[in-house]
């Protein structure tokens, strides 16, 4: 089994006051490249602030974060922002869909930032979009789209710049039951078709029952 992500000692501490609040205590595992790993706990287990230093959009106050070999905290900013890029796609509870764009237009923005070709951005796009089930929706705006129709869209965007690892953070808190099994769906085929790697944040117990593997969080530390 290849290991695609390796956490080595991660801690994660905030200011608080005058105190700080340790939120990570020392994490060490693995994650395997093609595989669905579930991450649950209860509420300020620190779920998303290790969906955050993995995806090195916070820093560990202590510990490693290793991606393929390259120690992600000793890359320079613009490495980092390069990482973010284009390795790693991000889907939250909120698709966070510009408001102003069409679905086409939002797919397209991680490719136009990592400055490929406008032409071939969107002809990636609407294939993405197309394999998520949103093929007559690519010109609508998000406020025309339902709420798992927006999700899918932010999927899609995730999927652009065809990433090593995805990680969702309560992708579908904010949808109701049926559309929360269509995302679900739709994640399952992607690992199994494209081999993605996903690490989802959830707290759907029919979701965890289906992972490939699953790691609970109680204050900060795996059990």
């Amino acid at each position: 089994m290849e290991e695609l992500v390796q956490i080595r000692s991660v801690k994660k501490s905030f200011k608080v006051g005058e105190d700080y609040l340790q939120v990570l205590n020392g994490l060490n595992f693995n994650i395997i490249k093609g595989e669905m790993l579930g991450v649950v706990g209860a509420s300020g287990a620190g779920k998303s602030t290790l969906l955050h230093v993995i995806g090195a959009l916070d820093k560990p106050t202590e510990g490693d974060v290793i991606f393929k070999e390259q120690d992600l905290f000793k890359m320079t900013d613009m490495q980092l922002a390069e990482f973010r890029n284009r390795k790693v796609g991000f889907v939250f509870q909120f698709s966070n869909l510009l408001p102003e764009f069409t679905a086409m237009e939002n797919v397209m923005l991680p490719a136009l930032i990592s400055e490929r070709d406008e032409t071939e951005a969107a002809s990636e796009a609407k294939r993405i979009l197309t394999d998520v089930g949103l093929k007559d929706r690519i010109n609508h705006r998000p406020g025309k789209l339902s709420g798992g129709e927006q999700q899918r869209v932010a999927i899609a965007r995730a999927l652009m710049n065809n990433p090593d690892l995805i990680l969702a953070d309560e992708p579908t808190g904010n949808l109701d039951s049926k559309t929360s099994e269509d995302i679900y769906g739709l994640f399952y085929r992607l690992n199994k078709e494209n081999g993605q790697t996903f690490v989802i944040v959830t707290h759907n117990d029919t979701l965890v029952k289906k992972m490939m593997r699953v790691i609970k969080l109680v204050d900060g530390m795996i059990v």
